[in-house]
């Protein structure tokens, strides 16, 4: 999360002015927010812990581990992003 801080669109020299940052959004996985080496212990807790909750600490509240940034190049169209 102290990323986040770091980078925003706002910020423009990470990008150094090629591309322009649309939106920027922090996601993970449910392994993500469980501080246990893998094994049976965290497969248990994973299993107890509900995919809602996990979705709402990793990517709402900004828990996870990848940083993903919608990006555009000045000048040209800005594309609507289709999820899949």
């Amino acid at each position: 999360m102290q990323l986040l801080g770091i980078i925003r669109p706002a910020n423009g020299g990470v990008t150094n002015g090629v591309f322009n940052i649309d939106t920027i959004q922090i996601c993970g996985l449910k392994t993500d927010m469980i501080p246990l080496p893998d094994g049976r212990l965290k497969s248990l807790a994973e299993a107890i812990v509900p995919d809602a909750m996990a979705r709402l600490l990793t990517n709402r509240l900004g828990l996870g581990s990848f940083l993903v940034a919608r990006m555009y190049k000045p000048g040209s169209r800005q594309t609507e992003f289709k999820q899949v």
